[in-house]
């Protein structure tokens, strides 16, 4: 991996706007990128969402670069608050592990009871909900819909999620 220093004198950094920029700069063997130089990075991934930056031929996700420059070390996990994976306010970023990260997911598409953590019954008769607490799945409650949707958002603020 890339050294967080070096980082810092390839790119500039905006943390209100999130605007990470190339700055001019020169490579160990003394070629300048002048062509990028002063360009914001926007090319955006359209498999993973994110904003990337190619990088001594390496695609590294922009707002792992903000974080190495912004903290002088790469993260392990980073979260958008937001959920909004273009945002990459420093307001909006946080470093997580992949517990941390999974609370903060939007509702599946597939989720027919438009409840997170709330599904029917698989004896058709009532509901239930769960919630992942140090990765094993804990049954709340069986009811009906707004009884274990009320469950489900206890839980939630029990543990963090967000």
């Amino acid at each position: 991996m890339i050294d967080p220093e070096e980082m810092y004198r390839m790119f500039s950094y905006n943390p209100q706007t999130g605007v990470l920029t190339r700055k001019r700069y020169k490579d160990k063997i003394g070629r300048w990128n002048t062509l990028h130089a002063g360009k914001p990075v926007t090319y955006l991934n359209t498999q993973t969402g994110y904003l990337v930056a190619s990088v001594k031929k390496q695609r590294i996700a922009v707002h792992r670069i903000i974080y190495a420059i912004m903290r002088g070390r790469w993260p392990r996990m980073i979260d958008h608050i937001n959920r909004d994976k273009t945002d990459n306010r420093w307001g909006n970023l946080r470093e997580t592990d992949h517990s941390g990260n999974a609370k903060n997911t939007k509702i599946p598409s597939d989720n027919k009871t438009g409840v997170m953590g709330v599904r029917r019954h698989a004896n058709g008769r009532g509901f239930v909900a769960f919630i992942a607490i140090d990765k094993k799945q804990k049954h709340l409650c069986y009811g009906d819909l707004l009884k274990c949707a009320a469950a489900r958002l206890r839980a939630e603020r029990e543990h963090g999620y967000g």
